[in-house]
């Protein structure tokens, strides 16, 4: 498991991403053989509001899902790892408990990548900035110990 707690920011002026799909967050490369292949968790400014967006990519082709937050630049994510199954996770400041989102299968390599993404698609004129506050990397043996 990987997570970590992430603000994401436009550095100019210290409030939210002020371009679509700005944010900051967790990424994992399931065989780093094939860069091709992805999954991401990240917040921040995503298609026109403030929200999560998980995203699954296999041979460069990405399903997305977003999901609106209202005005929180906080969260905290996860990204569980079991057996060929990433979980993606995600929790406000606010939030007592983990929501647990989506799930993708992958096929995974004896070399695999993970760590933190800023996403700056698009690249307009802002930029955007992650503030992690922590990453974690935890063994797990099942889903159930990441949903505490």
């Amino acid at each position: 498991m990987i997570e970590t707690r992430v603000t994401a920011v436009d550095p100019s002026s210290g409030g939210a991403p002020t371009e679509t799909f700005h944010s900051a967050g967790l990424v994992i490369y399931p065989d780093l053989t094939r860069m091709s292949d992805w999954v991401v968790t990240n917040i921040g400014l995503q298609n026109g509001s403030l929200g999560f967006e998980d995203k699954t990519t296999v041979n460069d082709n990405s399903v997305l899902t977003l999901y609106t937050i209202g005005q929180e630049l906080s969260g905290s994510l996860r990204l569980c790892v079991v057996d060929d199954v990433i979980t993606v996770f995600t929790r406000l400041d606010a939030d007592p408990v983990w929501t647990e989102r989506n799930s993708f299968t992958h096929a995974f390599g004896s070399a695999v990548g993970a760590g933190v993404m800023i996403n700056d698609y698009l690249a307009g004129s802002a930029e955007v900035e992650g503030q992690f506050d922590y990453v974690r990397f935890q063994s797990v043996d099942s889903v159930e110990d990441c949903r505490g």
